[in-house]
């Protein structure tokens, strides 16, 4: 048995963020430690486990902040286009 089904948490996919990012993501999640602490351990959480890049040595295939992608709902089969942008621009 895969250890993803012994804990019940599906395997996450490796990050690599640029490291300016980084900045701005820790800061937001600063600002949320007392009204949303839960959110806040969760982007830790993330950003802990992220690899740093400059944005000239991202990963070509890496969704970063302000792309859009297109992505098809296995499900359903529904194409979606989203852009992957900061609370503040949602």
């Amino acid at each position: 048995m895969s250890n993803s089904r012994k804990t019940g948490k599906a395997r996450r996919p490796a990050i690599h963020m640029i490291d300016r990012e980084s900045e701005t993501i820790t800061a937001l999640a600063e600002r949320l430690e007392k009204h949303n602490p839960n959110v806040a351990d969760l982007l830790y959480d993330e950003l802990d486990r992220a690899v740093l890049c400059t944005a000239q040595n991202i990963p070509s295939d890496t969704v970063t902040m302000n792309c859009t992608v297109e992505f098809v709902d296995e499900r359903s089969g529904a194409r979606r286009s989203v852009q992957l942008v900061y609370p503040q621009q949602a």
